[in-house]
Protein backbone atom coordinates (compact mmCIF):
# COMPACT_ATOMS: atom_id res chain seq x y z
CA UNK A 1 0.00 0.00 0.00
CA UNK A 2 2.88 2.37 0.70
CA UNK A 3 4.32 1.67 -2.76
CA UNK A 4 0.94 2.53 -4.31
CA UNK A 5 1.06 5.95 -2.64
CA UNK A 6 4.42 6.82 -4.20
CA UNK A 7 5.02 8.92 -7.27
CA UNK A 8 7.85 7.14 -9.11
CA UNK A 9 10.73 8.64 -11.06
CA UNK A 10 13.46 6.65 -12.80
CA UNK A 11 17.13 7.61 -12.50
CA UNK A 12 19.65 6.94 -15.25
CA UNK A 13 23.27 7.99 -15.99
CA UNK A 14 25.58 7.91 -19.00
CA UNK A 15 29.24 8.29 -19.74
CA UNK A 16 30.75 11.61 -18.74
CA UNK A 17 31.03 14.27 -21.44
CA UNK A 18 34.07 16.52 -21.07
CA UNK A 19 32.78 19.21 -23.40
CA UNK A 20 29.61 21.14 -24.05
CA UNK A 21 27.32 18.98 -26.22
CA UNK A 22 26.63 20.19 -29.70
CA UNK A 23 23.15 20.45 -31.14
CA UNK A 24 23.64 17.17 -32.95
CA UNK A 25 24.84 15.42 -29.77
CA UNK A 26 21.86 16.79 -27.83
CA UNK A 27 19.50 14.88 -30.10
CA UNK A 28 21.00 11.56 -28.98
CA UNK A 29 22.04 12.45 -25.44
CA UNK A 30 19.30 10.34 -23.87
CA UNK A 31 20.41 7.20 -25.65
CA UNK A 32 22.71 4.48 -24.25
CA UNK A 33 21.74 5.39 -20.66
CA UNK A 34 22.57 3.20 -17.66
CA UNK A 35 19.57 2.49 -15.41
CA UNK A 36 20.46 3.25 -11.79
CA UNK A 37 17.17 2.87 -9.98
CA UNK A 38 13.83 4.45 -9.14
CA UNK A 39 12.97 7.16 -6.63
CA UNK A 40 9.56 7.19 -4.98
CA UNK A 41 8.14 10.44 -3.65
CA UNK A 42 5.15 10.69 -1.33
CA UNK A 43 3.14 13.49 0.19
CA UNK A 44 1.89 11.63 3.28
CA UNK A 45 -1.25 12.71 5.12
CA UNK A 46 -0.78 14.34 8.49
CA UNK A 47 -0.67 12.03 11.49
CA UNK A 48 -3.75 13.57 13.09
CA UNK A 49 -5.93 13.09 10.00
CA UNK A 50 -6.63 9.39 10.66
CA UNK A 51 -7.91 10.16 14.17
CA UNK A 52 -9.98 13.01 12.75
CA UNK A 53 -11.57 10.67 10.19
CA UNK A 54 -12.37 8.17 12.97
CA UNK A 55 -14.04 10.97 14.95
CA UNK A 56 -16.10 11.87 11.91
CA UNK A 57 -17.33 8.28 11.63
CA UNK A 58 -18.43 8.22 15.26
CA UNK A 59 -20.11 11.60 14.84
CA UNK A 60 -22.10 10.44 11.81
CA UNK A 61 -20.09 12.54 9.35
CA UNK A 62 -19.04 10.88 6.09
CA UNK A 63 -15.59 11.84 4.82
CA UNK A 64 -15.18 11.85 1.03
CA UNK A 65 -11.86 12.22 -0.81
CA UNK A 66 -11.83 14.09 -4.12
CA UNK A 67 -8.42 14.19 -5.78
CA UNK A 68 -6.70 14.59 -9.11
CA UNK A 69 -4.29 11.72 -8.37
CA UNK A 70 -4.45 8.31 -9.97
CA UNK A 71 -7.18 5.99 -8.75
CA UNK A 72 -4.68 3.45 -7.36
CA UNK A 73 -2.88 6.14 -5.36
CA UNK A 74 -6.16 7.60 -4.09
CA UNK A 75 -7.42 4.17 -2.97
CA UNK A 76 -4.20 3.38 -1.12
CA UNK A 77 -4.23 6.68 0.79
CA UNK A 78 -7.95 6.43 1.52
CA UNK A 79 -7.55 2.92 2.92
CA UNK A 80 -4.69 4.02 5.17
CA UNK A 81 -6.93 6.76 6.56
CA UNK A 82 -9.99 4.53 6.93
CA UNK A 83 -12.04 6.51 4.41
CA UNK A 84 -13.01 3.49 2.30
CA UNK A 85 -13.06 -0.26 2.81
CA UNK A 86 -13.17 -1.67 -0.73
CA UNK A 87 -12.15 -0.51 -4.19
CA UNK A 88 -15.81 -0.49 -5.25
CA UNK A 89 -16.22 2.72 -3.28
CA UNK A 90 -13.81 4.56 -5.61
CA UNK A 91 -14.82 6.30 -8.82
CA UNK A 92 -12.80 8.03 -11.52
CA UNK A 93 -13.69 11.19 -13.38
CA UNK A 94 -14.18 9.21 -16.61
CA UNK A 95 -16.67 6.88 -14.89
CA UNK A 96 -18.38 9.84 -13.28
CA UNK A 97 -18.72 11.50 -16.68
CA UNK A 98 -20.79 8.57 -17.94
CA UNK A 99 -23.27 8.81 -15.03
CA UNK A 100 -26.33 11.01 -15.23
CA UNK A 101 -27.17 13.41 -12.42
CA UNK A 102 -30.08 11.19 -11.39
CA UNK A 103 -27.87 8.09 -11.14
CA UNK A 104 -25.22 10.01 -9.25
CA UNK A 105 -27.76 11.36 -6.77
CA UNK A 106 -29.20 7.88 -6.25
CA UNK A 107 -25.83 6.15 -5.72
CA UNK A 108 -23.81 8.98 -4.15
CA UNK A 109 -23.65 7.26 -0.75
CA UNK A 110 -21.85 4.25 -2.26
CA UNK A 111 -18.70 6.20 -3.13
CA UNK A 112 -16.05 7.60 -0.82
CA UNK A 113 -13.17 8.36 -3.21
CA UNK A 114 -13.16 10.26 -6.51
CA UNK A 115 -9.95 10.27 -8.58
CA UNK A 116 -8.88 12.12 -11.70
CA UNK A 117 -11.82 14.53 -11.45
CA UNK A 118 -12.34 17.93 -13.03
CA UNK A 119 -13.83 21.07 -11.42
CA UNK A 120 -17.30 20.42 -12.85
CA UNK A 121 -17.23 16.92 -11.36
CA UNK A 122 -16.68 18.40 -7.90
CA UNK A 123 -19.73 20.60 -8.30
CA UNK A 124 -21.83 17.60 -9.36
CA UNK A 125 -20.69 15.63 -6.33
CA UNK A 126 -21.61 18.47 -3.96
CA UNK A 127 -25.04 18.93 -5.56
CA UNK A 128 -25.70 15.18 -5.42
CA UNK A 129 -25.11 15.12 -1.66
CA UNK A 130 -27.28 18.20 -1.22
CA UNK A 131 -30.03 16.52 -3.22
CA UNK A 132 -30.00 13.76 -0.58
CA UNK A 133 -30.74 16.32 2.13
CA UNK A 134 -27.22 16.46 3.53
CA UNK A 135 -25.20 19.47 4.69
CA UNK A 136 -21.98 19.53 2.66
CA UNK A 137 -18.66 21.04 3.75
CA UNK A 138 -16.09 21.26 0.95
CA UNK A 139 -12.37 21.95 1.27
CA UNK A 140 -10.10 23.25 -1.46
CA UNK A 141 -7.08 25.40 -2.18
CA UNK A 142 -6.91 25.97 -5.94
CA UNK A 143 -8.71 28.12 -8.47
CA UNK A 144 -10.44 25.02 -9.86
CA UNK A 145 -11.95 24.37 -6.40
CA UNK A 146 -13.74 27.73 -6.28
CA UNK A 147 -17.01 26.59 -7.97
CA UNK A 148 -17.39 23.64 -5.58
CA UNK A 149 -16.52 25.82 -2.56
CA UNK A 150 -19.21 28.28 -3.62
CA UNK A 151 -21.79 25.54 -4.20
CA UNK A 152 -21.21 23.74 -0.89
CA UNK A 153 -23.13 24.73 2.24
CA UNK A 154 -19.81 25.40 3.97
CA UNK A 155 -16.79 26.16 1.82
CA UNK A 156 -13.45 25.76 3.60
CA UNK A 157 -10.39 27.25 1.88
CA UNK A 158 -6.78 26.71 2.86
CA UNK A 159 -5.25 29.78 4.46
CA UNK A 160 -1.58 28.96 3.80
CA UNK A 161 -1.46 27.39 0.33
CA UNK A 162 -4.90 28.47 -0.83
CA UNK A 163 -5.31 30.89 -3.70
CA UNK A 164 -7.08 34.24 -3.36
CA UNK A 165 -9.87 32.99 -5.61
CA UNK A 166 -10.60 29.99 -3.37
CA UNK A 167 -10.51 32.18 -0.26
CA UNK A 168 -13.01 34.60 -1.78
CA UNK A 169 -15.37 31.76 -2.72
CA UNK A 170 -15.16 30.03 0.68
CA UNK A 171 -17.14 30.68 3.85
CA UNK A 172 -14.33 29.60 6.20
CA UNK A 173 -10.56 29.89 5.88
CA UNK A 174 -8.41 27.33 7.70
CA UNK A 175 -5.36 29.21 8.92
CA UNK A 176 -3.42 25.99 9.57
CA UNK A 177 -4.58 24.03 6.47
CA UNK A 178 -5.44 21.11 8.75
CA UNK A 179 -8.43 18.80 8.27
CA UNK A 180 -8.45 18.05 12.01
CA UNK A 181 -9.32 21.71 12.61
CA UNK A 182 -12.64 21.17 10.83
CA UNK A 183 -13.44 18.25 13.14
CA UNK A 184 -12.52 20.36 16.17
CA UNK A 185 -14.83 23.11 14.95
CA UNK A 186 -17.68 20.59 14.66
CA UNK A 187 -17.05 19.53 18.25
CA UNK A 188 -17.05 23.16 19.40
CA UNK A 189 -20.24 23.85 17.45
CA UNK A 190 -21.98 20.93 19.14
CA UNK A 191 -20.82 22.21 22.53
CA UNK A 192 -22.27 25.65 21.83
CA UNK A 193 -25.55 24.15 20.60
CA UNK A 194 -25.82 21.92 23.67
CA UNK A 195 -25.17 24.87 25.98
CA UNK A 196 -27.86 26.91 24.25
CA UNK A 197 -30.32 24.08 24.92
CA UNK A 198 -29.22 23.96 28.55
CA UNK A 199 -29.75 27.70 29.01
CA UNK A 200 -33.16 27.58 27.32
CA UNK A 201 -34.30 24.69 29.48
CA UNK A 202 -33.07 26.34 32.67
CA UNK A 203 -34.67 29.72 31.97
CA UNK A 204 -37.99 28.33 30.77
CA UNK A 205 -38.32 25.83 33.60
CA UNK A 206 -37.61 28.63 36.08
CA UNK A 207 -40.30 30.85 34.53
CA UNK A 208 -42.77 27.97 34.40
CA UNK A 209 -42.10 27.45 38.12
CA UNK A 210 -42.85 31.11 38.82
CA UNK A 211 -46.10 30.97 36.87
CA UNK A 212 -47.21 27.78 38.63
CA UNK A 213 -46.30 29.19 42.03
CA UNK A 214 -48.31 32.38 41.57
CA UNK A 215 -51.21 30.70 39.77
CA UNK A 216 -51.66 27.95 42.37
CA UNK A 217 -51.24 30.47 45.18
CA UNK A 218 -54.10 32.57 43.77
CA UNK A 219 -56.35 29.51 43.56
CA UNK A 220 -55.72 28.31 47.11
CA UNK A 221 -55.54 31.75 48.78
CA UNK A 222 -59.16 31.62 50.12
CA UNK A 223 -58.56 28.12 51.47
CA UNK A 224 -55.34 29.16 53.22
CA UNK A 225 -57.03 32.29 54.62
CA UNK A 226 -59.82 30.26 56.21
CA UNK A 227 -57.47 27.50 57.37
CA UNK A 228 -54.94 29.73 59.16
CA UNK A 229 -57.14 32.75 59.87
CA UNK A 230 -55.06 35.12 57.77
CA UNK A 231 -56.26 37.98 55.63
CA UNK A 232 -56.15 36.82 52.01
CA UNK A 233 -54.51 40.12 51.03
CA UNK A 234 -51.49 39.11 53.07
CA UNK A 235 -51.06 35.72 51.44
CA UNK A 236 -48.51 36.40 48.69
CA UNK A 237 -45.85 33.71 48.08
CA UNK A 238 -43.64 35.98 45.94
CA UNK A 239 -43.59 39.76 46.01
CA UNK A 240 -42.79 41.75 42.82
CA UNK A 241 -39.34 42.60 44.17
CA UNK A 242 -38.66 38.88 44.68
CA UNK A 243 -39.67 38.05 41.10
CA UNK A 244 -37.44 40.86 39.85
CA UNK A 245 -34.52 39.54 41.91
CA UNK A 246 -35.04 36.00 40.63
CA UNK A 247 -35.15 37.09 36.99
CA UNK A 248 -32.22 39.51 37.16
CA UNK A 249 -29.80 37.68 39.44
CA UNK A 250 -30.81 34.10 40.19
CA UNK A 251 -31.66 33.28 36.55
CA UNK A 252 -29.00 35.28 34.71
CA UNK A 253 -25.80 34.15 36.46
CA UNK A 254 -26.48 30.36 36.29
CA UNK A 255 -27.53 30.77 32.65
CA UNK A 256 -24.19 32.45 31.91
CA UNK A 257 -22.40 29.59 33.65
CA UNK A 258 -24.28 27.08 31.49
CA UNK A 259 -23.20 28.99 28.37
CA UNK A 260 -19.53 28.20 29.06
CA UNK A 261 -20.11 24.62 30.18
CA UNK A 262 -17.46 22.20 28.79
CA UNK A 263 -18.58 19.63 26.18
CA UNK A 264 -19.99 16.26 27.17
CA UNK A 265 -17.62 13.31 26.84
CA UNK A 266 -19.80 11.74 24.16
CA UNK A 267 -20.38 14.93 22.15
CA UNK A 268 -18.64 13.42 19.09
CA UNK A 269 -20.29 10.02 19.51
CA UNK A 270 -23.75 11.31 18.63
CA UNK A 271 -25.27 11.40 15.18
CA UNK A 272 -26.06 14.81 13.69
CA UNK A 273 -29.21 16.40 15.07
CA UNK A 274 -31.60 17.01 12.21
CA UNK A 275 -34.38 18.47 14.35
CA UNK A 276 -35.13 21.97 13.07
CA UNK A 277 -36.69 23.01 16.37
CA UNK A 278 -35.01 22.99 19.77
CA UNK A 279 -38.35 22.19 21.42
CA UNK A 280 -38.30 18.43 21.06
CA UNK A 281 -40.46 16.13 23.14
CA UNK A 282 -37.60 15.48 25.54
CA UNK A 283 -36.91 19.21 25.98
CA UNK A 284 -40.60 20.07 26.55
CA UNK A 285 -40.92 17.20 29.04
CA UNK A 286 -37.97 18.43 31.10
CA UNK A 287 -39.18 22.03 31.09
CA UNK A 288 -42.67 21.01 32.24
CA UNK A 289 -41.70 18.56 34.96
CA UNK A 290 -38.95 20.78 36.36
CA UNK A 291 -41.26 23.81 36.33
CA UNK A 292 -43.98 21.86 38.11
CA UNK A 293 -41.46 20.51 40.63
CA UNK A 294 -40.13 24.01 41.38
CA UNK A 295 -43.65 25.40 41.74
CA UNK A 296 -44.92 22.57 43.97
CA UNK A 297 -41.89 22.68 46.30
CA UNK A 298 -42.22 26.46 46.62
CA UNK A 299 -45.95 26.27 47.42
CA UNK A 300 -45.40 23.47 49.95
CA UNK A 301 -42.64 25.46 51.66
CA UNK A 302 -44.93 28.50 51.80
CA UNK A 303 -47.78 26.48 53.37
CA UNK A 304 -45.39 24.91 55.90
CA UNK A 305 -44.19 28.39 56.79
CA UNK A 306 -47.75 29.58 57.34
CA UNK A 307 -48.61 26.53 59.45
CA UNK A 308 -45.56 26.73 61.71
CA UNK A 309 -45.93 29.00 64.78
CA UNK A 310 -43.33 31.75 65.00
CA UNK A 311 -42.00 30.53 68.34
CA UNK A 312 -41.18 27.12 66.83
CA UNK A 313 -39.06 28.54 64.01
CA UNK A 314 -35.26 28.57 64.50
CA UNK A 315 -34.02 32.11 65.05
CA UNK A 316 -31.19 32.55 62.54
CA UNK A 317 -32.23 35.85 61.08
CA UNK A 318 -35.52 37.62 60.71
CA UNK A 319 -37.06 36.60 57.42
CA UNK A 320 -40.63 37.01 56.27
CA UNK A 321 -42.47 34.03 54.90
CA UNK A 322 -42.25 35.56 51.44
CA UNK A 323 -38.46 35.83 51.73
CA UNK A 324 -38.22 32.23 52.87
CA UNK A 325 -40.35 31.25 49.88
CA UNK A 326 -38.03 33.19 47.58
CA UNK A 327 -35.00 31.37 49.00
CA UNK A 328 -36.69 28.02 48.45
CA UNK A 329 -37.43 29.02 44.86
CA UNK A 330 -33.79 30.02 44.31
CA UNK A 331 -32.56 26.72 45.73
CA UNK A 332 -34.83 24.89 43.30
CA UNK A 333 -33.33 26.94 40.50
CA UNK A 334 -29.83 25.89 41.56
CA UNK A 335 -30.90 22.25 41.50
CA UNK A 336 -32.40 22.84 38.06
CA UNK A 337 -29.06 24.26 36.89
CA UNK A 338 -27.28 21.12 38.07
CA UNK A 339 -29.76 18.99 36.17
CA UNK A 340 -29.31 21.07 33.01
CA UNK A 341 -25.57 20.35 32.90
CA UNK A 342 -26.34 16.74 32.06
CA UNK A 343 -29.46 17.13 29.97
CA UNK A 344 -27.67 16.21 26.75
CA UNK A 345 -26.77 12.74 27.99
CA UNK A 346 -28.61 10.05 26.08
CA UNK A 347 -31.45 8.82 28.28
CA UNK A 348 -31.31 5.01 28.54
CA UNK A 349 -34.30 2.88 27.74
CA UNK A 350 -33.18 -0.71 27.40
CA UNK A 351 -31.88 -2.70 30.34
CA UNK A 352 -28.38 -2.80 28.80
CA UNK A 353 -28.38 0.99 28.43
CA UNK A 354 -29.55 1.36 32.03
CA UNK A 355 -26.72 -0.82 33.31
CA UNK A 356 -24.13 1.13 31.32
CA UNK A 357 -25.58 4.43 32.53
CA UNK A 358 -25.63 3.26 36.15
CA UNK A 359 -22.02 2.03 35.93
CA UNK A 360 -20.86 5.36 34.49
CA UNK A 361 -22.88 7.80 36.61
CA UNK A 362 -23.60 5.67 39.70
CA UNK A 363 -27.27 6.47 39.31
CA UNK A 364 -30.18 4.49 37.86
CA UNK A 365 -32.49 6.97 36.13
CA UNK A 366 -36.16 6.48 35.23
CA UNK A 367 -37.32 5.96 31.67
CA UNK A 368 -37.75 9.40 30.08
CA UNK A 369 -38.44 10.59 26.51
CA UNK A 370 -35.37 11.18 24.40
CA UNK A 371 -34.72 14.38 22.44
CA UNK A 372 -35.17 12.60 19.11
CA UNK A 373 -38.67 11.36 20.00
Amino acid sequence: EIAQCLVGSEMCIRDRIDHEPTDEEMKNIEQDLIYVGMVGMIDPPRLEVKDAVDKCKKAGIKTVMITGDHKITAIAIAKSLGILQSEEEALTGAELEKMSDEDLTKNIRKYSVYARVSPEHKVRIVKAWQANGEIVAMTGDGVNDAPALKTADIGCAMGIVGTDVSKEAADVILTDDNFATIVSSVEEGRRIYDNILKAIQFLLSSNVGEVITLFVAILITPLLGNLFGIDINLIVPLLPIHILWINLVTDSLPALALAVDPPQKDVMDRKPNKNKSVFTKGMIWRIVYQGILIGVITIVAFIVGLATPDENLPVIEELTNEEIDENIFEMCNICSTTDCTGLIQVVPRTEAELESYEELYHFRPPFLPRDDD
